[in-house]
C-alpha cells in the first residue's frame, strides 16, 4: 500500500512540475534590427538582389524586343530564317530563365549568400 501511495505521489509531483513550465517568446527581428552588422549585411543583400533583378529584367526586355521584331518581319522571311530566329529567341529565353534560377533559385546565389550571412 505504501508503494502505491508513494508511486502516485511521485507521479503527481512530476506531472505538476511538467505543467508549471513557462514559455517565452523572443522577437528575433527586433534583436537583429538592433545589430549594426546585421543591418549592413541585409542592405548588401538587398542591393545585390535588386541589381540581379534588374539584370534579369534587362534580359527579358531584350528578348521582347527580338520577339516583336521577329513578329513584324515574319511574313517576309524565308522558312529557314524564321526557324533560326525562333531558335535564337527560344535560346535567349532559356538563358534568361537559367540566369534567374542561378540567382534566385532554391540553391541559387541569393540563397547561398543569405545562408552564409
Amino acid at each position: 500500500m505504501k508503494k502505491i501511495v508513494l508511486s502516485l505521489l511521485t507521479v503527481f509531483l512530476l506531472s505538476s512540475a511538467a505543467l508549471s513550465q513557462k514559455y517565452a517568446f523572443v522577437d528575433m527581428n527586433y534583436i537583429l534590427s538592433e545589430i549594426p552588422a546585421y543591418k549592413e549585411a541585409q542592405k548588401e543583400l538587398d542591393d545585390l538582389s535588386e541589381r540581379w533583378q534588374k539584370e534579369i529584367e534587362l534580359e527579358y526586355k531584350e528578348i521582347e524586343v527580338k520577339y516583336k521584331a521577329y513578329q513584324q518581319e515574319q511574313i517576309l522571311l524565308p522558312e529557314d530564317t524564321k526557324r533560326q530566329r525562333e531558335q535564337e529567341i527560344f535560346e535567349a529565353e532559356k538563358a534568361a530563365k537559367e540566369l534567374q534560377k542561378k540567382r534566385f533559385g532554391v540553391n541559387g546565389s541569393m540563397f547561398q549568400k543569405r545562408r552564409v550571412n
